[in-house]
């Protein structure tokens, strides 16, 4: 009964599947843009590597210097002044567009007039601007007034906001449609509000909506809403928090209600074996507080979670050994924990690793984080489990090298007997030294041992494995080795860039006690075209990729953004 309580938390019932896809395939499952309603134009040359922002920074005069006055500048997404940009076709897109209001640049100001000028602040205040609004650049530049007094510029740059057609996305044999509407920047306030219809090639069709606002009615409040009725993930959920909107703000919270229903699937390799149908009630409460310098820091948490999940329609569908099939019991349980953490930040200018030539502006990571949980029965008088983690990451900039380590231990037990346990090694490494290539490296060991046995961890098109179906292989072991060369010949043609790659793909699953021999990992190579929009949205990149194995000769995918 404990393993089957187990089971039933939300987590632990999508354990393999939800942990896959947080540590190994963010992102990997967005699809192609095909952008219906856009002028893409350049603002610069596409083989300069072009960074305004870092030599803007560069330029500034030294902390200590009060400021006078304020002025923003907000740009329109094309200069038809000054670039030669003034054709019919750009104007009328400026038009069209609702520049980033003035206030709401304001309010992410982290000075006011009378302050002095800190550098660092100003980096802060830029890189904010570029990574929180719709905007392809931010950058701050300054003007000497009298001695010791200076006025400050702040200059931004809109990429545009609306995205409106059709995507379509294709891994592991499986071919999705959606068509939508996207708009980041509403009225130029910075409010986002999308809907979607998606067509899959093997579910039933279904709609997603999502509006978020990042500064509720001008407060520091982040306000989110979103449904979707996918047949195999239903969720509708409200969403309330304080992020941390600076590096000296001490105090955030998050709060959320959801209601999450679907179709659980569970595979044997490529066989599906087993499917059930859940519902749950969620609710969550979590605040954070940190202390320390404006770089390092020491934090404290405290997390509350809800849980009432029901699972109905049982089904196996082949003769199978019953420890490969364990389904969740009915469950009500409050879950705790406390969390530590010191980390120590510091932050990079740097571009061609998710995109082309934008600056791309990275946090170097380097954090320990430790939490302790433990999950009470619906009246709180008893307790299912406990729950014990650890996280480690190394995040550090080598001359042209980036190279990301992370480390990612969990237990959970009941009185001293382990339950299961899960283990996840991650190394990212980058190197852009060349201006045409950059070489970008993934290898990532997984591992969820279960006290009942089942494997849940999938290898396959969708997470690590291009050439391949998407639940090609299953096991409670997994490693994946992706190798790509990214090359940026400086091809633009109508403003947007045209690049390409070459890549490796190795990776396998296997069970507890089976032998790990290196015939048995399963490998494709290919080459791949990459597009880029990054002069008219800058996130936007399309992936298209060709793969061959022995198993499955050719195999064709595509989608957005990078594959890792």
């Amino acid at each position: 009964m404990e393993e089957a309580r187990l089971v039933a938390s939300d987590e632990l019932a999508r354990g393999g599947r939800q942990l896959l896809r947080t540590h190994l395939v963010t992102g990997l499952t967005r699809m192609v843009g095909i952008v219906l309603v856009s002028i893409p134009v350049a603002t610069g040359s596409a083989a300069d590597g072009l960074d305004v922002s870092e030599s803007v920074i560069s330029q500034l005069p030294p902390d200590g210097m009060i400021i006078d006055s304020i002025f923003i500048d907000n740009r329109n997404i094309y200069d038809v002044v000054d670039s030669g940009l003034n054709g019919l076709i750009f104007s009328t897109a400026n038009k069209l567009h609702y520049v980033t209001r003035a206030r709401v640049i304001a309010r992410e100001l982290l000075f006011a007039v009378g302050d002095r000028f800190s550098t660092r602040i100003a980096e802060e205040t830029a890189r904010n601007l570029r990574t929180r609004l719709a905007l392809n650049d931010a950058w701050i530049e300054t003007e000497p007034t009298s001695p010791g007094h200076i006025n400050v510029k702040v200059v931004t740059r809109d990429q545009w906001s609306l995205l409106l057609g059709a995507r379509v996305h294709r891994d592991g044999n499986e071919t999705d449609y959606q068509f939508g509407l996207e708009e980041r920047n509403l009225l130029g306030n910075d409010l986002f509000l999308s809907f979607d219809y998606f067509v899959p090639e093997n579910e039933e069709d279904f709609i997603r909506w999502r509006l978020a606002d990042d500064r509720f009615a001008g407060k520091p409040l982040q306000v989110n809403i979103y449904y979707n009725d996918n047949p195999t993930d239903e969720v509708r959920s409200f969403r309330i928090a304080r992020p941390y909107y600076d590096l000296s703000q001490r105090f955030s919270f998050v709060a959320g209600l959801a209601d999450n229903s679907g179709r659980q699937d569970l595979y044997r390799d490529s066989v599906m074996i087993a499917q059930w149908y859940s519902n749950a009630d969620l609710a969550s409460l979590k605040v954070n507080y940190r202390s320390g310098s404006y770089l390092q820091k020491i934090g404290i948490g405290l997390v509350y979670n809800y849980h009432f999940e029901t699972a109905t329609q049982k089904t196996v569908f082949v003769p199978v050994d019953t420890t490969d099939v364990v389904f969740p019991d009915d469950s009500i349980y409050h879950e705790f924990h406390l969390l530590a953490s010191v980390s120590d930040q510091n932050f990079i200018i740097t571009n061609r690793i998710n995109g082309f030539y934008y600056p791309e502006d990275i946090a170097l990571d380097r954090s320990i984080r430790l939490s302790y949980g433990r999950v009470f029965t619906s009246d709180l008088k008893d307790h299912h489990y406990d729950l014990l983690s650890a996280h480690g990451c190394f995040m550090q900039q080598f001359g042209a090298n980036i190279v990301s380590l992370s480390y990612d231990r969990s237990f959970w037990f009941r009185e001293g007997h382990s339950i299961r346990r899960t283990t996840v090694v991650s190394l990212l490494a980058f190197n852009n030294r060349l201006s045409f290539l950059t070489t970008a490296i993934r290898g990532t060991y997984f591992s969820d041992w279960r006290q009942n046995k089942s494997t849940s961890l999938n290898l396959g098109g969708k997470n690590g494995l291009r050439g391949f179906d998407t639940q090609y292989t299953t096991g409670d072991r997994l490693f994946v080795y992706n190798l790509e060369g990214r090359i940026y010949p400086g091809i633009e043609l109508l403003s947007v860039l045209f690049g390409g790659v070459v890549f490796l793909d190795v990776g396998r699953t296997w069970k507890t006690g089976e032998a790990l021999k290196l015939k048995h990992f399963k490998r494709s190579v290919g080459l791949g075209l990459r597009i880029s929009m990054e002069r008219f949205i800058k996130t936007e990149l399309v992936r298209i990729d060709v793969a061959y194995s022995q198993d499955n000769n050719w195999h064709f995918s595509f989608g957005s953004g990078q594959y890792f």
